[in-house]
């Protein structure tokens, strides 16, 4: 039984895939290759073909599970197919223990569903990088600091000049109906294409954000029926502190929460108290380990 030559291929698969994904989305010259690649090899994607000898070993245990009980227990086979499906089954066992369960490959799945959902013009994924969080947070203000000079940082085109906009984003005014998805290393800005649809993307995520709203939502796959647009990005990395406003003023009662830059105060609400405290608790937690 080839035990030592799957254990290496499981073990690198999870992070294989990462790689396939940005590689294709960063590299169009890679990508075209893989398409024609692909269109001459009967339409099974890359991914698809990856995917064949991980599920190989559990077959071999269906395969046996089937045997045994279509095998008599007196027949002389039916000792044997049980002592080689218990071989099958501790190997299977020390192969699921030996891949790779960090949490950059646990989460990719859900960041590529994600991804393509919001139809992002950049890949989300990045190596090392996790879903953390989801909700329908409101940016309510950009406020831009003043320079040396006393003159404004901003540049007139965009709302934000912290921000990395996505192509074709309408980056001059903020939307109303806004959904915000926090990662480890980014907090990324889309807008909601109906009001009364919620993200459930993270869905089936063994390494798993957490999810704020529930609801219903549409396939991520369907990029016909998208729950929502990317429109930009804010990388964590700019993020200097995570604040409130003054006690008892208007946005503190809005269950509000102030994300500073060097150049810039962003003003978000909340809608309850409880939402605004894990938005905190989350965002400080992550400014304590960049």
């Amino acid at each position: 039984f080839l035990l030592s030559e799957y254990a290496p291929y499981m073990r690198q698969y999870n992070a294989a895939q990462v790689h396939l994904h940005v590689s294709r989305c960063t590299q169009p010259a890679f990508a075209s290759m893989l398409t024609a690649l692909e269109r001459d090899g009967g339409g099974l994607d890359v991914g698809a073909l990856l995917v064949m000898p991980v599920q190989r070993v559990p077959r071999y245990l269906l395969l046996l599970d089937n045997m045994i009980r279509y095998t008599p227990p007196m027949h002389p086979d039916h000792g044997a197919l049980r002592s080689a499906r218990n071989m099958v089954k501790k190997a299977l066992a020390q192969l699921n223990a030996g891949v790779d369960k960090s949490d950059a490959a646990s989460c990719a799945a859900t960041i590529m569903r994600l991804e393509r959902s919001v139809g992002a013009v950049q890949t989300l994924v990045a190596f090392g990088r996790r879903f953390l969080h989801e909700g329908r947070l409101r940016l309510k203000s950009v406020e831009q600091m003043m320079d040396a000079s006393g003159s404004s940082t901003s540049s007139g085109k965009q709302f934000s000049n912290s921000m990395q906009f996505g192509v074709g984003s309408k980056s001059n005014k903020l939307a109303k109906n806004q959904f915000w998805l926090l990662f480890s290393d980014v907090l990324v800005y889309c807008e909601h294409a109906d009001t009364n649809v919620l993200s459930t993307l993270a869905q089936g995520d063994s390494g798993g954000g957490r999810r704020n709203g529930g609801g219903g939502g549409g396939s991520g796959d369907d990029t016909g029926k998208r729950p929502f647009y990317y429109v930009a990005q804010l990388p964590l990395s700019k993020v200097a502190l995570v604040g409130r406003p003054p006690l008892n003023s208007k946005d503190d009662k809005a269950s509000g929460f102030l994300l500073h830059t060097p150049s810039e105060k962003f003003l978000f609400h909340c809608k309850t108290e409880a939402e605004r405290q894990e938005w905190i608790a989350l965002l400080d937690e992550r400014m304590k380990s960049i």
